[in-house]
């Protein structure tokens, strides 16, 4: 889960939860219990209605690599225009064509995939992961990724690292070390 910037005003938020929306992180945990698949959790964090705009990253459990990045608003994905049309569906792992997929990896840092981000860390990401290399990577070196300015965005509340097919298998550390 990652924090999308949205013009929104706060309280909208509330009747949001009023008209039965689900909050972001509720929903998260909907899917850890109920969804017995990546497909049924990439179908229930996309549509279901939820209060504030989110990038919900996601990974399958089955070591087949299954990943993606789902851009939402409160009732639906977002994604770019393409051909007059808006791509409302999620960014899959290996989907060429958008910025930010490569072949091992998708890259989200705060910003909408399919437009310039605000500041440099997608791209720093992006070159430290290509020079990690998939043969190497594992939790201390994602760690570095994920803990190395500018990908460490100021403000930033924790970092969590997850391998989704080895059962309780993660790390979370509270960030004490950005302003």
């Amino acid at each position: 889960m990652d924090e999308r910037y949205a013009l929104q005003v706060p309280w909208e938020n509330i009747l949001d939860l009023e008209k039965g929306y689900f909050p972001d992180g509720w929903l998260i945990r909907e899917a850890l219990i109920k969804d017995k698949t990546f497909d049924e959790a990439v179908n229930r964090l996309s549509n279901t209605d939820i209060i504030a705009p989110i990038y919900y990253i996601v990974a399958g459990t089955d070591n087949s690599g299954s990943g993606a990045i789902i851009t939402r608003n409160q009732t639906s994905v977002n994604g770019p225009i393409i051909n007059g049309v808006e791509y409302t569906k999620p960014l899959f792992l290996n989907q060429t064509g958008f910025i930010g997929n490569h072949e091992w990896y998708i890259v989200e840092t705060n910003y909408d995939y399919w437009v310039p981000a605000k500041d440099d860390r997608r791209e720093h990401a992006i070159k430290m992961m290509d020079k990690m290399g998939q043969d190497n990577v594992n939790f201390d070196n994602l760690f570095t990724v994920l803990s190395t300015p500018p990908v460490l965005a100021s403000g930033t509340v924790f970092t969590s690292l997850y391998r989704p097919s080895l059962e309780g298998y993660y790390n979370i550390t509270v960030r004490y070390d950005t302003t």
